[in-house]
């Protein structure tokens, strides 16, 4: 607990020091290691706390959309009128009550794409929960409305870009057995035609061929999930404000008031909003920082309290400014693939911690990409209480996170 406490306080005033200009100025670098960050005691919490953290106020989580697009405006009615429809059955879900076949039925993923190359984007929903009953509808947007353009299979496949023509690429690989579809929008419906198919079951040792051999120029379509848990059951809309857009947290507060805010909560003194970057859990609302890394909150798997191993500033969302990133871990943990990342953002005068929990053993390079240990790269967008991951490229040449850590 010493030890924790030492550490705070070293993370809190490295990050005072570089308000007051006695550290070097660098959006790099956030705060210094933590330690353990078991819960404090009884007497500690009362020291710190401060009457505005402990209001945990109603925050308002809607999105100015004056600037939207008819389908901008036609995509965000349908997944809310989605959401409605759904939202009996994931209630039902959640305390054991719900219907297979009902639980089967829901909106599971979406993603946006010019299908048509008509300048405007169709949305692809994925429905089902698993493999075996995934299927996909397409809309697209006249007169200002959603249209429902057809449905195909999409279980065990990915869909990837198809540049220059009227079509988006489906590709299936499973057991083995592999193969291309073009799918294209006609005449307001769905055509789709098999441009490949390989068999390597036999031979266990080779790979699918890339859809971008068979389609040059093609690109994963990463798919966001429909339903945030923040408030309860209402969609992740984020993807359609952002799209063909740069991201940005609409933050108007200094660069300064940024790592005061989150100094103050890494110090006890505030809580933090938590929202999951990823689906996988950290959707734990107000908390204070401590409590944050106990089990079963940021990381409900976790046996023991995390730790902050090491620390940077990075602009995640282009706005001009940086970003405190975290990197937790239990003690003892030597694994990345045991960590996770919180993204911390003070927008609004509110802390928001952005939990990634399944990172790929992800890079972070200085541009705010995330580098798996596979070929993908991502970025991370966000707004209050919503955070998703998509395709981002990595340029050549940008360094890595300037990390600091215990021993820097």
């Amino acid at each position: 607990m010493k030890r924790s406490i030492a550490l705070m306080m070293v993370i809190t005033l490295f990050l005072l020091m570089q308000l007051s200009g006695c550290a070097r100025k660098t959006e790099k670098t956030a705060a210094s290691l933590g330690g353990t960050s078991s819960s404090p005691s009884a007497e500690t919490a009362a020291e710190n706390e401060i009457p505005a953290v402990s209001q945990e106020p109603e925050l308002d989580f809607t999105y100015n959309e004056s600037d939207c697009t008819p389908w901008q405006l036609a995509y965000l009615s349908l997944l809310r009128d989605i959401g409605k429809r759904e939202a009996p059955v994931r209630l039902a879900q959640a305390d054991g009550s719900a219907d297979g076949d009902a639980i089967a039925s829901l909106s599971y993923s979406y993603c946006l794409y010019d299908v048509d190359k008509d300048a405007i984007p169709e949305i692809l929903i994925r429905f089902g929960q698993c493999e075996a009953d995934f299927h996909t509808q397409v809309y697209t947007c006249r007169s200002d409305s959603a249209i429902f353009v057809g449905d195909f299979s999409s279980g065990e496949s990915g869909l990837y870009t198809y540049p220059s023509e009227n079509a988006v690429l489906l590709d299936f690989g499973h057991m083995g057995y592999s193969y291309m579809d073009k799918i294209s929008i006609i005449d307001s419906a769905l055509v789709t035609r098999e441009i490949y198919t390989e068999d390597t079951s036999e031979n266990s040792d080779s790979d699918y061929t890339e859809p971008d051999k068979i389609v040059p120029g093609a690109v994963y379509l990463h798919e966001f999930r429909t339903t945030l848990n923040l408030p309860e059951y209402t969609p992740l809309t984020l993807p359609i404000y952002d799209y063909n857009s740069a991201s940005s947290s609409g933050n108007t507060a200094s660069a300064d008031a940024d790592k005061k805010a989150i100094a103050e909560v890494l110090a006890g003194n505030r809580k933090l909003y938590g929202v999951s970057g990823d689906g996988f859990g950290g959707d734990t609302g107000w908390m204070s920082f401590s409590d944050y890394c106990q089990p079963g909150a940021a990381y409900q798997y976790a046996g023991q309290p995390l730790q902050i191993k090491k620390s940077a500033w990075i602009d995640f969302n282009s706005d001009g400014r940086g970003e405190c990133i975290l990197v937790l871990a239990e003690a003892g943990q030597t694994s990345a693939s045991d960590e996770i990342y919180v993204l911390l953002s003070e927008q609004d005068g509110v802390v928001y911690a952005y939990c990634i929990n399944y990172s790929c053993d992800a890079q972070v390079y200085q541009d705010g990409v995330f580098g798996s240990s596979g070929d993908w790269t991502f970025g991370i967008s966000f707004y209050k209480n919503q955070c998703y991951q998509y395709s981002k490229s990595h340029a050549a040449g940008i360094p890595a996170a300037d990390w600091l850590t215990q021993n820097a």
